[in-house]
Order: structure tokens, then sequence, then C-alpha cells
């Protein structure tokens, strides 16, 4: 019999578990893998962040995932980032190398995994809500040709834009706030990446140019109109499951060692959430 001492944990840090797919997934990953790993979801107090760190580090957790809530708060109270983490100023999950738990974004692989790479390409990203810094932050290090963000919330859009300004590439951004009415697509965009929150803006899908791709950032995007008006068009498309499953399944390989099959993980979002 193995011992319990020998086997590896990984955990989920939460301040609420209902509707998160996550554990879930990475059952399904474990069990791909062939592992005999131990996942655990763990529901914590936002007042308690930086201990619930340190004992995940002093217990030896292999690694952990960290739901959006946490991610922006737990940079400042965690030492070690990977350059990803940094440029992002979100912490999505943890990963131990060596003996030190070390804090990364693998949202930020996940979305060029999906797209590809962004250099010379013309990138709009709709909404500053979410996870929009990480977004635009995978954008930038890439040099494309040139970023907008747009919103109703001028003032957002200000404050997004100056979190930016220590990236490289920042000086390419351009902000373009909204009035009333759905956004209209400029023609000349290659990538569309909608990360918005309620009341910033909705899409025109008349408007959609006729090579683009469109990121929708939303768990189950592949149900909204939007998504429905761009496969019609047959537009290459990336939907939020498809987002995480390249998420978690970046995290999952650098916790083992090993390789995914990410449409099974993206099977595995869609069966949780019953789409």
């Amino acid at each position: 019999m193995t011992s319990s001492a020998l086997i590896e944990k990984c955990c989920l840090l939460t301040d609420d578990a209902v509707g998160d797919p996550t554990h879930f997934m990475i059952d399904r990953a474990f069990e791909q893998l062939n592992l005999d790993w131990r996942f655990m979801t763990f529901e914590i107090h936002l007042d308690r962040l930086a201990e619930v760190f340190a004992g995940v580090d002093a217990l030896g957790f292999r690694g952990a995932m960290l739901s959006p809530s946490l991610r922006e708060m737990a940079v400042g109270l965690w030492g070690n980032l990977t350059p990803a983490a940094e440029r992002s100023h979100s912490i999505n999950s943890f990963v131990r190398l060596g003996d030190t738990l070390t804090g990364d974004n693998t949202r930020v692989g996940a979305l060029r995994q999906a797209v590809g790479d962004f250099a010379g390409r013309r990138v709009v990203v709709l909404g500053v809500g979410g996870d929009a810094r990480t977004l635009v932050s995978a954008v930038l290090v890439d040099s494309p040709a040139c970023v907008t963000i747009a919103s109703r919330h001028e003032s957002s859009l200000r404050e997004l834009a100056s979190q930016l300004g220590d990236i490289p590439a920042a000086e390419l951004l351009t902000l373009l706030p909204l009035t009333t009415g759905d956004f209209a697509v400029p023609e000349a965009t290659d990538i569309l990446i909608v990360a918005t929150s309620d009341g910033e803006a909705s899409v025109d899908a008349n408007s959609l140019p006729s090579a683009l791709t469109l990121v929708d950032t939303t768990l189950d995007s592949s149900r909204t109109q939007l998504v429905k008006a761009a496969a019609t068009r047959r537009l290459h498309i990336v939907d939020g499951a498809t987002l995480m499953a390249n998420e978690v399944a970046l995290a999952v390989e650098r916790w083992t060692g090993q390789s995914l099959d990410r449409p099974a993980l993206r099977d595995a979002v869609e069966e949780f959430l019953g789409i």
C-alpha cells in the first residue's frame, strides 16, 4: 500500500467554489495521466490569504489553483513570481520549483496557445472587467501592431492603461471610450477579445470583419449570441471553455511534467456546466 505521506497534493483556493469546474477538471486530468495524486478544494476567508499561502507552502503542496477573485490580491502577498505573473500582476496558480512555491499565471499562456503569436496583429480588447489586465499583458509581450481597449467605463480605461505602463510595448495602447449602442468592430481588426463586465458594451455582430479571430472569455460563451453569429460567419472562435482548458492544462503540466489532452479537458468543462 502506498503511504499517504508520499502522495502528491494539489489544491484549489477559493472564496466560493459553487459553479467552479476546476476541481472536476483536475480530477479528470489526474485520471488521464494515471496519477494517484490528491486534489482538494479549500474555501477560505480573504483576510487569511497570506496565512493560507504559507500553509500550502509548509505542507509541501506540489501546486495550487486560485479562483479569479483571489488572483490580483495574491500578487502583493507572495514574493516568488514567474515573469507572466509579474507582468499581469495576477497569480492564477502556484507551482513548486525545487523547494520554492512560485506564483504563476497560466492564463497568459492559455491565450497565446489558443490564438498564436500576436506579433504584428491588430488587437481590440472590449472591456476592462474580469482578467482584462492579464489578457492585455499577454498581447503586449508579443509586440502587436496595435492594441485598442474599448469600454464605457472611461475612468477604468485610464486606470487599466496606467497599470500596464511598465510593460515595454505599452505605448502601443489606444483607449477608446464608448457611448451608447452596440460596439462596431473596426474593419482593420485581426483579433477581438471580449472581456466585458456588466454594462460595458455589447458587440454589433454584423460588424465582425471576415478574417477576424474572436476570443470570448465568458466561461459559457459557446452559448452567447455573439459566438453563434461568429460561427455562422465561419470565423475563428476561441471560447471561454477552451481558454480554461488551456489554463488548467498548463498548470497541471507544470506540476507533473506530463502532457495533457486539451480537448478532453474542454469536454470536462462542458460536462460540468451542462452545455
